[in-house]
């Protein structure tokens, strides 16, 4: 399956970061100016809608922390600092909110 390594569930989380940045630029658009297919585009959105919903369920903490890394890509050390948090519990809080998403995802097929 695709969470096979850590670094992979990274790489899914920047393409998240990357398919949420264009669908808001393009959000009506059928397919994008580099040709990208209909279906890998209905697919990045699926997994966007899926991602949201997970993020939606999140708790407040949880939510900030998460999207401060993957969203804004702001450093474990930057979000410690603005949470008031060690960089040993973000670390953790990101471990198992990563670990939550991979259940979610693999409970709805993605």
């Amino acid at each position: 399956r695709y969470f096979r390594s850590r670094c992979r569930l990274i790489d899914l989380l920047l393409l998240i970061n990357r398919v949420l940045a264009r669908s808001a630029v393009d959000e009506e658009e059928k397919t994008t100016d580099n040709g990208e297919n209909l279906e890998e585009r209905y697919e990045q959105k699926e997994l966007v809608r899926q991602v949201r919903k997970f993020v939606a369920s999140l708790s407040d903490t949880e939510r900030r922390v998460f999207v401060c890394r993957y969203w804004y890509l702001d450093s474990t050390a930057e979000i410690a600092k603005r949470f008031g948090f060690s960089e040993n519990k973000v670390s953790s809080m990101l471990h198992r909110t990563r670990g939550k998403l991979e259940k979610y995802l693999r409970r709805e097929g993605i």
